[in-house]
Protein backbone atom coordinates (compact mmCIF):
# COMPACT_ATOMS: atom_id res chain seq x y z
CA UNK A 1 0.00 0.00 0.00
CA UNK A 2 2.89 2.32 0.67
CA UNK A 3 4.06 1.91 -2.91
CA UNK A 4 0.57 2.69 -4.20
CA UNK A 5 0.43 5.88 -2.12
CA UNK A 6 3.75 6.91 -3.54
CA UNK A 7 2.44 6.18 -7.03
CA UNK A 8 -0.69 8.27 -6.46
CA UNK A 9 1.46 11.22 -5.42
CA UNK A 10 3.60 10.81 -8.51
CA UNK A 11 0.52 10.58 -10.70
CA UNK A 12 -0.70 14.00 -9.60
CA UNK A 13 2.67 15.43 -10.61
CA UNK A 14 2.46 13.62 -13.93
CA UNK A 15 -0.78 15.35 -14.78
CA UNK A 16 0.75 18.74 -14.03
CA UNK A 17 3.83 18.14 -16.15
CA UNK A 18 3.96 20.24 -19.32
CA UNK A 19 6.20 17.84 -21.28
CA UNK A 20 4.83 16.82 -24.69
CA UNK A 21 5.75 13.93 -26.98
CA UNK A 22 5.43 13.42 -30.73
CA UNK A 23 3.62 10.14 -30.11
CA UNK A 24 -0.13 10.25 -29.62
CA UNK A 25 -2.75 8.29 -27.72
CA UNK A 26 -6.44 8.39 -26.94
CA UNK A 27 -7.13 9.73 -23.47
CA UNK A 28 -10.57 8.19 -23.39
CA UNK A 29 -10.11 4.57 -24.51
CA UNK A 30 -13.05 2.70 -25.93
CA UNK A 31 -13.96 -0.55 -27.70
CA UNK A 32 -15.52 -3.80 -26.67
CA UNK A 33 -13.32 -5.10 -23.85
CA UNK A 34 -12.01 -8.58 -23.36
CA UNK A 35 -11.40 -8.84 -19.63
CA UNK A 36 -7.72 -9.20 -18.70
CA UNK A 37 -7.18 -8.65 -14.98
CA UNK A 38 -4.09 -7.38 -13.22
CA UNK A 39 -5.00 -9.32 -10.09
CA UNK A 40 -7.97 -10.82 -8.23
CA UNK A 41 -10.30 -8.95 -5.89
CA UNK A 42 -10.22 -5.53 -7.56
CA UNK A 43 -13.06 -3.12 -6.81
CA UNK A 44 -12.15 -0.73 -9.64
CA UNK A 45 -14.29 -0.30 -12.70
CA UNK A 46 -12.27 -2.01 -15.47
CA UNK A 47 -10.41 0.40 -17.79
CA UNK A 48 -9.76 -0.41 -21.45
CA UNK A 49 -6.22 0.22 -22.60
CA UNK A 50 -7.01 2.36 -25.66
CA UNK A 51 -4.58 3.01 -28.50
CA UNK A 52 -1.04 4.34 -28.77
CA UNK A 53 0.81 5.33 -31.94
CA UNK A 54 4.47 5.47 -32.85
CA UNK A 55 6.27 6.61 -35.99
CA UNK A 56 8.36 4.69 -38.47
CA UNK A 57 10.77 6.71 -40.67
CA UNK A 58 12.73 5.64 -43.73
CA UNK A 59 15.53 8.16 -44.43
CA UNK A 60 17.44 8.33 -47.70
CA UNK A 61 19.30 10.70 -50.05
CA UNK A 62 17.22 13.28 -51.85
CA UNK A 63 17.88 11.78 -55.29
CA UNK A 64 17.15 8.19 -54.23
CA UNK A 65 13.93 6.46 -55.27
CA UNK A 66 11.95 4.97 -52.39
CA UNK A 67 12.65 1.22 -52.36
CA UNK A 68 10.21 -1.61 -51.77
CA UNK A 69 10.80 -2.61 -48.16
CA UNK A 70 8.78 -4.24 -45.39
CA UNK A 71 9.32 -4.17 -41.62
CA UNK A 72 7.61 -6.11 -38.84
CA UNK A 73 7.11 -5.54 -35.13
CA UNK A 74 6.09 -7.60 -32.12
CA UNK A 75 5.00 -6.53 -28.64
CA UNK A 76 5.36 -8.50 -25.39
CA UNK A 77 5.05 -7.86 -21.63
CA UNK A 78 8.05 -6.24 -19.98
CA UNK A 79 9.66 -7.49 -16.80
CA UNK A 80 8.13 -6.86 -13.39
CA UNK A 81 10.18 -4.63 -11.04
CA UNK A 82 9.39 -4.34 -7.34
CA UNK A 83 8.93 -0.95 -5.73
CA UNK A 84 11.96 0.47 -3.93
CA UNK A 85 10.87 3.04 -1.38
CA UNK A 86 14.41 3.62 -0.19
CA UNK A 87 15.44 4.77 -3.67
CA UNK A 88 12.09 6.39 -4.43
CA UNK A 89 11.24 4.02 -7.27
CA UNK A 90 7.77 2.89 -8.33
CA UNK A 91 6.73 -0.68 -8.92
CA UNK A 92 6.65 -1.70 -12.59
CA UNK A 93 4.00 -4.24 -13.59
CA UNK A 94 4.46 -6.59 -16.52
CA UNK A 95 2.05 -5.67 -19.29
CA UNK A 96 -1.11 -7.74 -19.49
CA UNK A 97 -3.07 -9.17 -22.39
CA UNK A 98 -2.04 -9.35 -26.03
CA UNK A 99 -1.89 -5.92 -27.71
CA UNK A 100 -1.66 -5.81 -31.52
CA UNK A 101 0.41 -3.61 -33.86
CA UNK A 102 -0.61 -2.49 -37.33
CA UNK A 103 -1.70 0.25 -39.70
CA UNK A 104 -5.38 0.91 -40.24
CA UNK A 105 -7.37 -2.26 -39.81
CA UNK A 106 -4.30 -4.47 -40.11
CA UNK A 107 -2.98 -6.13 -36.95
CA UNK A 108 -0.12 -8.14 -38.47
CA UNK A 109 2.62 -5.90 -37.09
CA UNK A 110 3.90 -5.02 -40.57
CA UNK A 111 4.60 -1.75 -42.38
CA UNK A 112 5.67 -1.39 -46.02
CA UNK A 113 7.32 1.32 -48.13
CA UNK A 114 7.31 1.71 -51.91
CA UNK A 115 7.90 4.21 -54.70
CA UNK A 116 4.21 5.17 -54.46
CA UNK A 117 4.82 6.80 -51.06
CA UNK A 118 5.37 10.53 -50.67
CA UNK A 119 8.74 11.69 -49.34
CA UNK A 120 9.46 14.86 -47.37
CA UNK A 121 12.62 16.95 -47.87
CA UNK A 122 14.64 18.20 -44.88
CA UNK A 123 13.50 21.79 -45.36
CA UNK A 124 9.83 20.75 -45.19
CA UNK A 125 9.89 18.67 -41.99
CA UNK A 126 6.83 19.52 -39.86
CA UNK A 127 7.28 20.07 -36.13
CA UNK A 128 5.39 16.85 -35.43
CA UNK A 129 8.04 14.70 -37.16
CA UNK A 130 11.39 13.63 -35.75
CA UNK A 131 13.38 11.69 -38.37
CA UNK A 132 17.07 11.01 -37.68
CA UNK A 133 18.95 12.46 -40.65
CA UNK A 134 22.50 11.28 -41.26
CA UNK A 135 23.94 14.66 -42.34
CA UNK A 136 23.38 17.82 -40.34
CA UNK A 137 25.26 20.53 -42.24
CA UNK A 138 23.67 20.27 -45.70
CA UNK A 139 20.03 21.16 -46.30
CA UNK A 140 17.83 19.07 -48.58
CA UNK A 141 20.42 16.43 -49.41
CA UNK A 142 18.11 13.93 -47.63
CA UNK A 143 14.42 13.09 -47.47
CA UNK A 144 12.23 10.65 -45.58
CA UNK A 145 8.97 8.72 -45.67
CA UNK A 146 6.88 8.42 -42.51
CA UNK A 147 4.40 5.71 -41.52
CA UNK A 148 2.45 5.65 -38.26
CA UNK A 149 1.68 2.36 -36.53
CA UNK A 150 -0.98 1.81 -33.88
CA UNK A 151 -0.65 -0.36 -30.80
CA UNK A 152 -4.20 -1.44 -30.00
CA UNK A 153 -4.83 -2.14 -26.30
CA UNK A 154 -8.59 -1.63 -26.47
CA UNK A 155 -9.20 -5.33 -25.87
CA UNK A 156 -7.29 -5.22 -22.59
CA UNK A 157 -8.78 -4.11 -19.25
CA UNK A 158 -6.71 -2.71 -16.42
CA UNK A 159 -8.24 -3.32 -12.98
CA UNK A 160 -5.69 -1.65 -10.70
CA UNK A 161 -3.58 1.54 -10.87
CA UNK A 162 0.07 1.04 -11.75
CA UNK A 163 2.80 1.41 -14.37
CA UNK A 164 2.35 -1.34 -16.95
CA UNK A 165 5.35 -2.10 -19.17
CA UNK A 166 5.55 -3.59 -22.66
CA UNK A 167 8.55 -4.16 -24.95
CA UNK A 168 8.27 -3.55 -28.72
CA UNK A 169 10.80 -5.29 -31.00
CA UNK A 170 11.52 -4.60 -34.66
CA UNK A 171 12.52 -7.75 -36.53
CA UNK A 172 16.00 -7.61 -38.02
CA UNK A 173 16.14 -7.02 -41.76
CA UNK A 174 16.77 -10.13 -43.80
CA UNK A 175 20.34 -10.86 -44.80
CA UNK A 176 21.21 -8.91 -47.92
CA UNK A 177 18.54 -6.28 -47.32
CA UNK A 178 19.26 -2.89 -48.90
CA UNK A 179 17.73 -1.08 -45.91
CA UNK A 180 19.64 -0.72 -42.66
CA UNK A 181 17.98 -1.52 -39.33
CA UNK A 182 17.41 1.03 -36.62
CA UNK A 183 20.50 0.95 -34.41
CA UNK A 184 18.25 0.10 -31.44
CA UNK A 185 15.70 -2.62 -32.32
CA UNK A 186 13.70 -2.42 -29.08
CA UNK A 187 11.42 0.21 -27.55
CA UNK A 188 9.85 0.17 -24.09
CA UNK A 189 6.27 1.37 -23.62
CA UNK A 190 5.13 2.34 -20.12
CA UNK A 191 1.42 2.96 -19.53
CA UNK A 192 0.60 5.02 -16.44
CA UNK A 193 -2.81 3.97 -15.10
CA UNK A 194 -3.95 6.40 -12.35
CA UNK A 195 -6.64 6.30 -9.71
CA UNK A 196 -9.37 8.74 -10.77
CA UNK A 197 -11.93 8.22 -8.02
CA UNK A 198 -13.87 11.28 -6.90
CA UNK A 199 -13.89 11.89 -3.13
CA UNK A 200 -17.59 11.03 -2.68
CA UNK A 201 -17.88 8.41 -5.40
CA UNK A 202 -19.00 4.94 -4.52
CA UNK A 203 -17.45 3.36 -7.61
CA UNK A 204 -13.65 3.38 -7.83
CA UNK A 205 -12.46 4.56 -11.27
CA UNK A 206 -9.17 4.93 -13.13
CA UNK A 207 -7.76 6.82 -16.09
CA UNK A 208 -4.74 6.49 -18.36
CA UNK A 209 -2.53 9.41 -17.41
CA UNK A 210 0.31 8.89 -19.88
CA UNK A 211 1.83 6.62 -22.49
CA UNK A 212 5.64 6.96 -22.59
CA UNK A 213 7.93 5.38 -25.18
CA UNK A 214 11.62 4.84 -24.44
CA UNK A 215 14.50 3.86 -26.68
CA UNK A 216 15.83 0.40 -25.94
CA UNK A 217 14.66 -2.15 -23.39
CA UNK A 218 14.44 -0.25 -20.12
CA UNK A 219 15.28 -2.31 -17.04
CA UNK A 220 14.94 0.44 -14.42
CA UNK A 221 11.84 1.74 -12.64
CA UNK A 222 10.51 5.30 -12.88
CA UNK A 223 10.82 7.74 -10.02
CA UNK A 224 8.07 7.78 -7.39
CA UNK A 225 8.38 11.51 -6.81
CA UNK A 226 9.61 14.56 -8.66
CA UNK A 227 11.62 17.41 -7.23
CA UNK A 228 10.24 20.91 -7.67
CA UNK A 229 11.13 22.43 -11.03
CA UNK A 230 12.15 19.15 -12.71
CA UNK A 231 10.52 18.24 -16.01
CA UNK A 232 11.99 14.78 -16.43
CA UNK A 233 9.32 13.39 -14.17
CA UNK A 234 10.17 9.69 -14.46
CA UNK A 235 13.95 9.84 -14.16
CA UNK A 236 14.41 7.95 -17.47
CA UNK A 237 15.94 10.13 -20.17
CA UNK A 238 15.88 7.89 -23.25
CA UNK A 239 12.54 9.09 -24.65
CA UNK A 240 11.61 8.04 -28.19
CA UNK A 241 8.97 8.77 -30.79
CA UNK A 242 9.55 5.66 -32.87
CA UNK A 243 12.02 4.04 -35.26
CA UNK A 244 14.28 5.34 -38.02
CA UNK A 245 15.62 3.06 -40.74
CA UNK A 246 18.02 4.27 -43.38
CA UNK A 247 18.33 3.51 -47.07
CA UNK A 248 21.96 4.28 -47.91
CA UNK A 249 22.66 4.90 -51.59
CA UNK A 250 25.36 6.31 -53.82
CA UNK A 251 25.50 7.80 -57.30
CA UNK A 252 27.29 5.98 -60.09
CA UNK A 253 28.32 7.75 -63.29
CA UNK A 254 30.03 6.60 -66.47
CA UNK A 255 30.96 8.51 -69.63
CA UNK A 256 32.37 7.97 -73.12
CA UNK A 257 35.47 9.65 -74.58
CA UNK A 258 36.84 9.03 -78.08
CA UNK A 259 40.45 9.96 -78.89
CA UNK A 260 42.88 9.62 -81.79
CA UNK A 261 43.01 10.88 -85.37
CA UNK A 262 40.99 7.86 -86.57
CA UNK A 263 38.48 7.91 -83.70
CA UNK A 264 34.86 8.54 -84.74
CA UNK A 265 32.95 10.99 -82.58
CA UNK A 266 29.88 10.11 -84.65
CA UNK A 267 29.89 6.48 -83.53
CA UNK A 268 27.79 4.95 -80.72
CA UNK A 269 29.38 2.50 -78.29
CA UNK A 270 27.33 -0.14 -76.46
CA UNK A 271 27.42 -0.44 -72.65
CA UNK A 272 25.82 -3.14 -70.52
CA UNK A 273 25.18 -2.38 -66.84
CA UNK A 274 24.52 -5.13 -64.27
CA UNK A 275 23.70 -4.23 -60.63
CA UNK A 276 23.38 -7.15 -58.21
CA UNK A 277 22.35 -7.76 -54.58
CA UNK A 278 19.71 -5.02 -54.60
CA UNK A 279 16.32 -6.63 -53.74
CA UNK A 280 13.52 -4.08 -53.77
CA UNK A 281 15.65 -1.34 -55.33
CA UNK A 282 14.39 1.13 -57.91
CA UNK A 283 17.13 3.28 -59.45
CA UNK A 284 16.79 6.34 -61.67
CA UNK A 285 18.92 6.70 -64.79
CA UNK A 286 19.60 10.26 -65.83
CA UNK A 287 21.73 11.30 -68.78
CA UNK A 288 23.40 14.44 -70.10
CA UNK A 289 23.82 15.60 -73.67
CA UNK A 290 20.35 14.59 -74.87
CA UNK A 291 20.84 10.82 -74.72
CA UNK A 292 17.13 10.44 -73.99
CA UNK A 293 15.99 13.46 -76.01
CA UNK A 294 16.96 12.31 -79.49
CA UNK A 295 17.11 8.90 -81.13
CA UNK A 296 20.58 7.63 -82.10
CA UNK A 297 21.28 8.04 -85.81
CA UNK A 298 21.92 5.10 -88.10
CA UNK A 299 25.17 5.89 -89.92
CA UNK A 300 28.13 4.08 -91.39
CA UNK A 301 30.16 4.43 -88.19
CA UNK A 302 27.77 2.27 -86.16
CA UNK A 303 27.64 -1.48 -85.82
CA UNK A 304 24.10 -1.26 -84.37
CA UNK A 305 20.80 -0.34 -85.93
CA UNK A 306 19.00 2.87 -85.06
CA UNK A 307 16.04 0.81 -83.82
CA UNK A 308 17.97 -1.20 -81.21
CA UNK A 309 19.83 1.89 -80.01
CA UNK A 310 16.64 3.94 -79.74
CA UNK A 311 14.91 1.17 -77.76
CA UNK A 312 17.71 1.17 -75.18
CA UNK A 313 18.06 4.94 -74.99
CA UNK A 314 14.38 5.92 -74.94
CA UNK A 315 13.11 7.78 -71.87
CA UNK A 316 10.32 6.27 -69.79
CA UNK A 317 6.83 7.15 -70.95
CA UNK A 318 5.65 7.92 -67.41
CA UNK A 319 7.83 11.07 -67.25
CA UNK A 320 8.50 10.52 -63.55
CA UNK A 321 12.22 11.05 -64.13
CA UNK A 322 14.35 12.76 -66.78
CA UNK A 323 15.46 9.43 -68.21
CA UNK A 324 14.59 5.92 -67.04
CA UNK A 325 13.81 3.89 -63.94
CA UNK A 326 14.71 0.25 -63.43
CA UNK A 327 13.25 -2.04 -60.76
CA UNK A 328 15.22 -5.00 -59.46
CA UNK A 329 14.07 -8.45 -60.55
CA UNK A 330 15.25 -11.21 -58.24
CA UNK A 331 17.66 -8.70 -56.73
CA UNK A 332 19.29 -7.70 -60.05
CA UNK A 333 19.01 -4.77 -62.48
CA UNK A 334 20.35 -5.13 -66.04
CA UNK A 335 20.14 -2.70 -68.96
CA UNK A 336 21.99 -1.53 -72.11
CA UNK A 337 22.89 2.02 -73.14
CA UNK A 338 24.54 3.50 -76.25
CA UNK A 339 26.87 6.49 -75.88
CA UNK A 340 28.73 8.80 -78.23
CA UNK A 341 31.83 10.83 -77.44
CA UNK A 342 31.16 13.33 -74.65
CA UNK A 343 27.99 11.69 -73.32
CA UNK A 344 27.44 10.74 -69.66
CA UNK A 345 25.00 8.47 -67.85
CA UNK A 346 24.18 9.14 -64.20
CA UNK A 347 22.69 6.37 -62.02
CA UNK A 348 20.92 7.87 -58.99
CA UNK A 349 20.28 5.94 -55.79
CA UNK A 350 22.32 2.76 -56.24
CA UNK A 351 22.09 0.88 -52.90
CA UNK A 352 25.21 0.84 -50.74
CA UNK A 353 27.04 -2.46 -50.96
CA UNK A 354 25.70 -3.28 -54.41
CA UNK A 355 27.88 -5.32 -56.73
CA UNK A 356 27.95 -3.89 -60.22
CA UNK A 357 29.61 -4.31 -63.61
CA UNK A 358 29.82 -1.82 -66.47
CA UNK A 359 31.01 -3.50 -69.67
CA UNK A 360 31.64 -1.86 -73.03
CA UNK A 361 31.29 -3.98 -76.15
CA UNK A 362 34.61 -4.68 -77.83
CA UNK A 363 35.50 -2.45 -80.79
CA UNK A 364 38.56 -1.90 -82.99
CA UNK A 365 39.75 0.78 -80.57
CA UNK A 366 42.29 0.70 -77.74
CA UNK A 367 40.13 0.91 -74.55
CA UNK A 368 41.02 2.25 -71.11
CA UNK A 369 39.05 3.09 -67.95
CA UNK A 370 39.73 5.69 -65.24
CA UNK A 371 37.82 5.38 -61.93
CA UNK A 372 37.40 7.97 -59.19
CA UNK A 373 35.42 7.69 -55.96
CA UNK A 374 35.18 4.11 -54.70
CA UNK A 375 38.43 2.68 -56.04
CA UNK A 376 38.64 -0.40 -53.81
CA UNK A 377 37.08 -3.72 -54.65
CA UNK A 378 35.44 -5.42 -51.67
CA UNK A 379 37.36 -3.11 -49.31
CA UNK A 380 40.66 -4.82 -50.07
CA UNK A 381 42.03 -4.62 -53.58
CA UNK A 382 42.74 -1.59 -55.69
CA UNK A 383 40.29 -1.59 -58.59
CA UNK A 384 42.89 -0.16 -60.96
CA UNK A 385 44.89 -3.39 -60.74
CA UNK A 386 41.80 -5.46 -61.61
CA UNK A 387 40.44 -3.42 -64.51
CA UNK A 388 39.99 -5.24 -67.76
CA UNK A 389 40.41 -3.19 -70.90
CA UNK A 390 36.70 -2.57 -71.42
CA UNK A 391 35.00 -3.90 -68.23
CA UNK A 392 34.76 -2.42 -64.76
CA UNK A 393 33.48 -4.42 -61.75
CA UNK A 394 33.09 -3.41 -58.12
CA UNK A 395 32.02 -6.01 -55.55
CA UNK A 396 30.61 -3.41 -53.13
CA UNK A 397 29.70 0.20 -53.92
CA UNK A 398 30.72 2.33 -50.94
CA UNK A 399 30.98 5.89 -52.31
CA UNK A 400 29.83 8.11 -55.18
CA UNK A 401 31.83 6.88 -58.15
CA UNK A 402 32.70 8.03 -61.68
CA UNK A 403 34.17 5.90 -64.49
CA UNK A 404 35.48 7.36 -67.74
CA UNK A 405 35.67 4.91 -70.66
CA UNK A 406 38.15 6.12 -73.29
CA UNK A 407 38.52 4.53 -76.73
CA UNK A 408 41.54 5.54 -78.80
CA UNK A 409 42.22 4.82 -82.46
CA UNK A 410 45.16 6.33 -84.29
CA UNK A 411 46.40 5.92 -87.84
CA UNK A 412 50.03 6.74 -88.74
CA UNK A 413 50.57 8.65 -92.00
CA UNK A 414 53.83 7.52 -93.72
CA UNK A 415 56.19 10.42 -94.45
CA UNK A 416 57.05 8.91 -97.88
CA UNK A 417 53.57 9.69 -99.14
CA UNK A 418 54.21 13.38 -98.70
CA UNK A 419 57.45 13.16 -100.76
CA UNK A 420 55.84 11.14 -103.57
CA UNK A 421 53.20 13.82 -103.94
CA UNK A 422 55.63 16.77 -103.79
CA UNK A 423 58.16 15.39 -106.30
CA UNK A 424 55.82 15.11 -109.31
CA UNK A 425 54.52 18.57 -108.53
CA UNK A 426 58.03 19.98 -108.66
CA UNK A 427 58.79 18.17 -111.94
CA UNK A 428 55.59 19.47 -113.46
CA UNK A 429 56.41 23.03 -112.48
CA UNK A 430 59.87 22.74 -114.07
CA UNK A 431 58.44 21.30 -117.29
CA UNK A 432 55.99 24.15 -117.61
CA UNK A 433 58.84 26.65 -117.19
CA UNK A 434 60.93 24.94 -119.86
CA UNK A 435 58.03 24.94 -122.33
CA UNK A 436 57.48 28.62 -121.76
CA UNK A 437 61.17 29.38 -122.43
CA UNK A 438 61.19 27.31 -125.63
CA UNK A 439 58.03 28.94 -126.83
CA UNK A 440 59.50 32.42 -126.34
CA UNK A 441 62.69 31.47 -128.18
CA UNK A 442 60.77 30.00 -131.12
CA UNK A 443 58.67 33.11 -131.50
CA UNK A 444 61.79 35.33 -131.41
CA UNK A 445 63.46 33.20 -134.09
CA UNK A 446 60.41 33.49 -136.34
CA UNK A 447 60.37 37.26 -135.91
CA UNK A 448 64.02 37.54 -136.95
CA UNK A 449 63.36 35.66 -140.19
Amino acid sequence: MKARKIFAAAASVLMAASMTFAVSATDQPGGDPVVETAGPGSNYEPLAGGEFTFDKYLVMKADATIPSAEFSFTIAPGAHIDANTAEGKLEVLAGIGAPTIGIGDATDGKVSFSAADTAVLESAVPTTDNPAFKTKTTTDDEKYVKKTLTIDLSGIEFTEPGVYRYVITEAAAAEGSIVANDEVPKRTLDIYVDDDTAAAAEQKTMKIAKYVLYSGEVTTAPDADVAAGETDYDGITSKSTGYTNTYDTYDLEFSKTVAGNQGSKDKYFKFTVIIENVPGALISVDADNSIFDQAPLDNSANAYTAEEMAEANSADANNTVDGQQFAAENGTITFDMYLQHGQTVHLCGVPAGAKYTIAEAEEDYAPSIAVTGDTTNDQENDIATELKANTYTDKSLDADTTAVFTNTRNGAIPTGVILSIAAPAAVGAGLVGTLIVLSVRKKKHEDEE
